[in-house]
């Protein structure tokens, strides 16, 4: 039962956190959200920041478990990177209350999980460099770092801040070729 209740109290705050932004919110209607009381959820969480910490940290999880399923997969370059590319569009709309999260309330984190959760978002990021440079290996890597910056941080991020979101094989039908024309089309 312990499980269900921290379940239950990270959906409430990553809910109530994009919703009205982290510093807006209150423990006490984090804990009421999720069924609990505000002191009740520091049985769980020390702080609303680790609440904060906690979100964005499985969120990224989840993420790598999805590109490092697509990179298992042979396939051409091009292949390759369109599968990555796919995989993030798949999952900001899943996540796209911790992708909101994490470009928006980063510096509410607790000082002492930002350099674990800035590996992990560089981790990411380097998956897509590492993909576009083996379609494009004229590309300068900084250039190859910026050229996804730009795509992933605001293109592709922007799934996650539409209010009506657009599911599955439209979403990949609009976004999957921008994406792609975006990183490739470039001189």
């Amino acid at each position: 039962m312990p499980f269900l209740r921290q379940e239950k109290i990270l959906d409430a705050a990553a809910t109530l956190f994009r919703e009205r932004g982290f510093a807006a919110i209150s423990i006490d209607e984090i804990g009421t959200a999720a069924g609990t009381t505000g002191p009740g959820v520091y049985k769980y969480f020390p702080s609303k920041g680790a609440l904060l910490a906690e979100i964005l940290e499985r969120a990224i999880y989840r993420m790598r478990v999805d590109f490092a399923r697509v990179l298992l997969v042979e396939g051409t370059p091009i292949e390759r990177l369109e599968r990555i590319v796919t995989a993030y569009v798949d999952v900001t709309e899943p996540e796209a209350r911790a992708v909101v999260l994490g470009s928006r309330d980063f510096i509410h984190l607790p000082e002492e999980r930002k350099p674990a959760l800035r590996a992990s978002y560089h981790g990411l990021r380097e998956a897509f460099v590492d993909a576009l440079v083996a379609v494009r290996p004229d590309m300068p890597r900084q250039d190859a770092k910026v050229t996804v910056m730009a795509v992933f941080g605001g293109l592709l991020t922007s799934v996650a801040l539409l209010s009506r979101p657009i599911s599955g094989e439209r979403k990949r039908r609009i976004y999957v070729p921008m994406a792609m024309a975006a990183l490739i089309g470039l001189p």
